[in-house]
């Protein structure tokens, strides 16, 4: 014969302990669900990041209210941050202790402070992270700029021409045709654009700390190594980058501005 569950002993194990439920308040309990929260939104943005750098998209397809946002810049810092760290602390003194490569960036003004606080970050968000969305700009319009502001004036002029007469060309391409044609065609251009979109977005993170390169001097052969020395400008501009297109051009800005003040309050005397 089967004996018969032990029922007391059931009765037992679910009956809480009537010490834990004196010892856990109300209070405690909505700090663990707090922090529960908190990890578990922490994980799912790392998780996306991950994805994002493995395949960048242009849109995504949830929106964020006020405070997700804020956690994800606050955690978009601090991962900027630690990276920052980390390559100072290998990768940057092995720069400074076996090259010439020195950093010329200067503070001794009001004006130099300005200049990397504000217009900086507000130049290079414009021209580096402002079109990631949009095809024209991505592809004509911001390889001119970044010319312009970073290259001589007359590879700027034509770089800028050239492009110009491309964009132009795509833009009329198709006027004289059928409506339902040249929809096609815009159609299949963009199709290719949003296919594309990783090697675009690589390339202006890319761009963007190879520009970063003119913040440094150095006078032998080791000079080559400079490309290291942009590192961080690479993965910033990676983060900034996700930052635009997911919580829009402020949030890289914010990010931008915050990590310049932070540079300049280290580099200080």
């Amino acid at each position: 014969m089967t004996p018969p569950p032990d029922i007391d002993l059931i009765e037992e194990q679910s009956t809480p302990n009537p010490q834990e439920a004196i010892t856990t308040s109300p209070t405690n309990n909505t700090e663990q669900n707090w922090t529960k929260r908190l990890d578990g939104f922490f994980r799912k943005e790392v998780t996306e990041l991950r994805h994002f750098f493995a395949k960048p998209v242009r849109r995504f397809s949830s929106k964020s209210n006020f405070r997700d946002r804020c956690k994800r810049l606050a955690l978009l810092a601090g991962i900027g941050l630690t990276f920052n760290f980390i390559y100072i602390m290998s990768i940057g003194l092995a720069l400074s202790s076996w090259t010439s490569i020195e950093n010329v960036l200067e503070f001794n003004s009001v004006g130099a402070i300005f200049l990397i606080l504000v217009f900086a970050p507000l130049i290079e968000e414009l021209i580096f992270r402002a079109g990631l969305r949009n095809l024209q700009y991505s592809l004509f319009v911001g390889p001119a700029l970044i010319t312009l502001f970073f290259g001589q004036w007359q590879i700027a002029a034509g770089m800028f021409f050239f492009t110009m007469s491309i964009a132009a060309y795509l833009h009329f391409f198709g006027l004289s045709r059928q409506k339902k044609q040249y929809a096609g065609e815009e159609f299949r251009l963009g199709r290719q654009f949003i296919q594309h979109y990783p090697k675009i977005f690589w390339l202006y993170a890319g761009a963007f700390a190879i520009v970063h390169i003119t913040n440094f001097r150095f006078n032998d052969a080791s000079g080559l190594l400079v490309i290291f020395a942009v590192i961080p400008q690479l993965s910033m501009g990676a983060l900034w980058g996700y930052a635009r297109l997911r919580d829009g051009l402020s949030a890289s800005i914010a990010l931008h501005c915050l990590n310049n003040l932070i540079i300049v309050s280290l580099l200080l005397d």
